[in-house]
């Protein structure tokens, strides 16, 4: 069988992205809480900021929206950025146009990319197809793939090109669940802390 989905530890730039992430806006098309605010790209955009209506990306279903929001979203240095990446521990295979393949770890993942460690390196700009094993209801997803850095000797960024609506589908529900663990935790977090906080009261 495929191999399992592990999040590994968070890292510091991971618990940034997710704190950026609006949990008080849905999406207008799935209406999942999982959405990002997103720079204002268009002088429509910068109209509708007047009237406190801002743009997001879902990082679900990938829809692009805009929704009135009086309260200020999340300030961040990653601003530019339309997409939370998840660290994650996930196998897969590169496939090449001269018929190579190669065995790769996918170290984090968002709907629109991610990152992989791999036997073979990648140039920037190369084009190949990326085969990600253990989903729960797809098993396997397919997907073109070009690479867009190559930071390190067999570390590549990659940008999902073509991707079927289901695995679009499968990896979002998979990020979703995710996020919704990962706000469990903090909120468990914080009842605990301010339970530790409260004075004893004596008998």
């Amino acid at each position: 069988g495929g191999a399992a989905l592990v999040v590994t530890e968070q890292t510091r730039s991971t618990m940034e992205h997710w704190n950026t992430v609006c949990a008080d806006v849905s999406c207008v098309r799935c209406a999942r809480e999982y959405v990002l605010p997103v720079r204002e790209s268009s002088w429509l955009d910068r109209c509708w900021s007047r009237l406190s209506v801002r743009p997001f990306r879902c990082q679900v279903c990938n829809a692009r929206f805009r929704t009135r929001r009086t309260a200020p979203s999340p300030e961040h240095s990653l601003r530019s950025r339309q997409y939370v990446r998840v660290p994650v521990e996930l196998s897969a295979l590169l496939q090449f146009h001269d018929g190579a393949t190669a065995r790769a770890m996918i170290t984090n993942l968002s709907i629109d990319g991610c990152e992989i460690h791999s036997e073979r390196g990648l140039e920037r700009g190369e084009t190949c197809t990326l085969q990600i094993s253990g989903f729960h209801d797809t098993g396997m997803i397919e997907v073109e793939v070009t690479a867009v850095h190559t930071a390190r000797p067999q570390t590549a960024g990659l940008k999902f090109l073509r991707l079927s609506e289901l695995g679009r589908e499968e990896i979002g529900r998979f990020l979703y669940i995710r996020w919704k663990a990962w706000r469990r935790e903090r909120q468990t977090e914080g009842t605990q802390k301010r339970d530790e906080g409260r004075p004893m009261v004596g008998r």
